[in-house]
């Protein structure tokens, strides 16, 4: 009696199912999925993956404020498919001005095409 899948052909369906542009979508959605979980940030505003992922329409910039650097990566995940979670704002304003910048960059590479 043969488990389900283990058939040689069902094997090979499931290699061929798998093209480089499916691969490379399951990764950075891995990646982003990492950053979403670990960034000291992102666990403060606990963020939501509500649609598929779309990339920003435009790089963003270090920010000179707390509050700027902070509606500027709401915005942006807003804009890449991704919601903020319920909140305590004063925990974001707590934080320092480069631990903010920090992911406003690096959620633009992990959300552009």
């Amino acid at each position: 009696m043969k488990a389900p899948g283990s058939d040689a052909d069902d094997q090979d369906d499931l290699k061929t199912a798998w093209t480089d542009e499916s691969l490379e979508i399951a990764y950075h959605k891995k990646e982003l999925h990492n950053f979403l979980v670990k960034n000291p940030v992102m666990q403060i505003i606990k963020p939501k993956i509500i649609s598929d992922l779309k990339g920003p329409v435009q790089k963003p910039t270090a920010r000179s404020s707390k509050l700027e650097a902070t509606k500027a990566l709401l915005h942006l995940i807003k804009e890449g498919g991704v919601i903020a979670g319920s909140f305590d704002a004063n925990d974001l304003f707590d934080t320092r001005l480069s631990t903010l910048n920090t992911p406003l960059m690096s959620i633009f590479d992990l959300l552009k095409p």
